[in-house]
């Protein structure tokens, strides 16, 4: 009986491997961003001082804590409430979301892609057909360009 009481309360303290802890207010106040046109799309902790969107933000964020809810709960108030350009970081429920941390790496291999292509097509051709070969040197290009040297003015 005992080792199923224990069991229990770590399996209610231990949800995804995290301990359940009420949701920290400064870390939180990170990852919402405030809409107003003055801040520019700032974190509510980064907004200005004088900007009431944001201290509205900071105390429905605070509400939402002292409620009881949990992270998750709260952004998704926050993304039903507010829409989802609120949140700082994209929630992972759709393709997209799950896309946008990946997606500036596949950018640059895509882009990568042609230039390799390009580069490989230009060493085959050179290696097939031979390189360009330098011009070679006579006596005539040598007094010219002793002629030319001795007119230049260093």
């Amino acid at each position: 009986m005992r080792r199923l009481f224990w069991a229990l309360l770590c399996a209610l303290l231990f949800i995804n491997g995290t301990v359940m802890a009420a949701p920290d207010f400064t870390a939180m106040k990170k990852q919402i961003i405030c809409d107003c046109p003055d801040c520019g799309r700032q974190t509510i902790d980064q907004c200005a001082s004088g900007c009431a969107r944001g201290k509205e933000l900071a105390t429905d964020l605070k509400k939402q804590i002292v409620v009881g809810k949990a992270e998750n709960e709260i952004f998704e108030y926050f993304a039903k409430t507010y829409g989802e350009q609120s949140l700082g970081v994209p929630r992972q429920q759709n393709f997209w979301g799950r896309m946008a941390p990946i997606m500036p790496f596949a950018i640059l291999v895509l882009g990568l892609l042609p230039i390799t292509y390009i580069m490989q097509t230009r060493h085959r051709k050179v290696r097939d057909i031979g390189g360009k070969k330098a011009p070679k040197v006579t006596a005539a290009d040598d007094e010219r360009l002793d002629a030319a040297l001795k007119d230049f003015d260093y």
